[in-house]
């Protein structure tokens, strides 16, 4: 005769709720997840070169780990594989040449790069990857990168963001 354990939540080690199953039988993972965009005006972006996007705005961060009123950085506690998507919508004249950069410790992690044989007035700049962040130090900012005449980087939750959550931990 098979036995059967009902639970509606499992706790980690440290006592963190891991998972929970709703009445209806779901299970919900609890991960961090977050997503922070530009708000309140467009920003200038650097002709020919990186800008830090300022993602002033929070839309979701389950743990708080996103700062976005000083280094426009997402700093996970949690040691493990972390998967992060951006879109900079960006406006100007000219423009043939745009990238969307995810930055792991100021340097270029996941690159988004689009090349256009003719000029445009707004370009899509995607970008999307998986990094391992070590729980501590590791920290992770959008760049943006455009060739044209002033580019800026457009402004709205729907616009300009950068968001990710922990696929599993280390």
């Amino acid at each position: 005769m098979a036995s059967v354990i009902k639970v509606d939540t499992i706790k980690s080690t440290t006592g963190n709720t891991a998972l929970t199953i709703s009445e209806s039988g779901v299970p919900q993972l609890n991960v961090p997840v977050f997503m922070a965009y530009r708000d309140g005006s467009t920003q200038s972006l650097t002709g020919s070169a990186n800008t830090k996007i300022q993602l002033n705005a929070v839309e979701y961060d389950t743990e708080t780990w996103f700062d976005s009123t000083t280094n426009y950085r997402y700093t996970p506690q949690i040691a493990g594989y972390y998967q992060f998507s951006s879109l900079i919508y960006v406006s100007g004249t000219g423009l043939t040449t745009g990238t969307s950069r995810i930055f792991k410790n100021g340097a270029v992690a996941i690159d988004g790069h689009f090349l256009s044989t003719t000029s445009a007035t707004f370009l899509y700049l995607i970008a999307t990857g998986m990094l391992y962040m070590n729980g501590t130090t590791d920290y992770v900012e959008l760049f943006g990168y455009a060739v044209g005449t002033t580019p800026v980087a457009q402004n709205g939750v729907a616009r300009t963001w950068l968001q990710g959550f922990l696929v599993r931990a280390a």
